[in-house]
């Protein structure tokens, strides 16, 4: 009748099924979570074990700050590659700072994850 094991067939002719030329992959739908749509992963089937967009992920899973704080909000994504001047940024937008924070209360908090010079561990 033909090969008594999947790993037996070799062509079309010696059964249904026979390895191909294409890499085996894992392909998931998704559960259509509020998450999947957040990290904008496409419709369809996708690999889950794929690489996220850095800039999906990180909005995605950094915590947003309640509505009184959101001038604070630029603090608190720490992507892969940050720019050099970020630990500056605490500094440069102190014009910014809410009234019910004290002038160093502001720069401490700009300065929670100031890569390159210090970050929140």
């Amino acid at each position: 009748v033909g090969p008594d094991h999947v790993d037996s067939f070799y062509y079309r002719e010696q059964g249904v099924w026979y390895p191909d030329s294409l890499a085996h992959n894992l392909a998931w739908k998704g559960s259509g979570c509020s998450t999947d749509k957040a990290q904008h992963i496409p419709e369809g089937h996708f690999n889950p074990f794929g690489r996220i967009p850095d800039l999906s992920r990180v909005l995605t899973y950094t915590e947003k700050l309640p509505a009184s704080a959101e001038m604070l909000q630029w603090t608190m994504p720490l992507p892969e590659s940050v720019s050099p001047d970020r630990g500056n940024l605490g500094i440069a937008y102190i014009d910014q700072r809410p009234s019910w924070l004290s002038e160093p209360g502001f720069r401490d908090f700009g300065s929670l994850r100031a890569y390159p010079h210090i970050q929140l561990r």
